[in-house]
């Protein structure tokens, strides 16, 4: 048994069933986070918008044609997901340098004075940075380690769970794409000893 062979989230499950779950739970959260980049659609950063929305979309194509291959066992529907692999290894990458640029915003914020720290609260959290004008530099470090400290630790699981999904997943689709590839063959040898 490889480190692949069973979903770290669905271990009671069979294999297809853990994929299928597991894919369901994606969609969802790629739903979701459309749902909120609409919500939150802002002129400014409109460029992120949009790469953003394609992302989710390719990625929600994507999986919908994998349980439709998985449901079918249809080789091409699964294979597509073997493609476009890489493009969510790059995904996992992209969050790998979200981490570190967390990291040096952290280490930058601790060495601001008040004022910047305002400034970088404006930024952050519009509507409250109010409540940071009577607090010392100590308890506006402190309050920033904390969301630094929650939003890197959060990433650092999602993006591990995500590349552990599609790692296993990707595990499955080409043990399943060998199995359909048998299956044809010895249909081919049958059908062949037939005539």
């Amino acid at each position: 048994m490889g480190m692949f062979d069973n979903c770290c989230c669905c271990c009671g499950l069979s294999r297809e069933a853990s994929v299928k779950v597991s894919t369901y739970l994606v969609i969802l959260y790629c739903l979701y986070n459309v749902v909120i980049e609409i919500l939150h659609f802002n002129t400014e950063s409109i460029a992120a918008f949009i790469i953003s929305l394609i992302i989710n979309i390719v990625i929600l194509i994507s999986l919908i044609l994998l349980l439709i291959g998985i449901k079918n066992r249809k080789r091409s529907y699964m294979k597509q997901f073997d493609t476009f692999f890489i493009f969510y290894v790059l995904c996992a990458v992209g969050f790998i340098f979200y981490i570190v640029g967390n990291v040096i915003s952290f280490i930058s914020f601790l060495l601001s004075d008040k004022e910047n720290l305002i400034e970088i609260i404006k930024v952050m959290s519009p509507d409250d940075w109010k409540k940071y004008e009577n607090l010392s530099d100590d308890e506006i470090k402190r309050k920033i380690y904390i969301h630094y400290a929650l939003d890197t630790g959060f990433i650092t699981l999602f993006m591990f769970l995500f590349t552990y999904y599609f790692f296993f997943t990707r595990k499955f689709v080409i043990d399943t794409i060998k199995e359909i590839d048998n299956e044809n063959k010895n249909k081919q040898l049958e059908e062949g000893n037939k005539v």
